[in-house]
């Protein structure tokens, strides 16, 4: 969210980078949040089922 507010409030944005340009800015940011919200969860699914594979192994 905050580089949407920078390249649609910082001047230096919308003087030199037309509206393709900021929305391609815009569209790789949510493209990287998106990646990086996908990273966390499937590690914390793999830290899960291997918690859950060693306690079945103590037992």
């Amino acid at each position: 969210m905050t580089l949407l507010i920078a390249v649609r409030m910082v001047p230096w944005a919308k003087a030199n980078l037309n509206y393709t340009a900021q929305a391609l800015i815009i569209s790789g940011a949510s493209i990287a949040a998106y990646f990086i919200t996908a990273d966390k969860t499937i590690l914390e699914c793999a830290r899960k089922n291997s918690r859950d594979q060693y306690d079945n192994l103590k037992k």
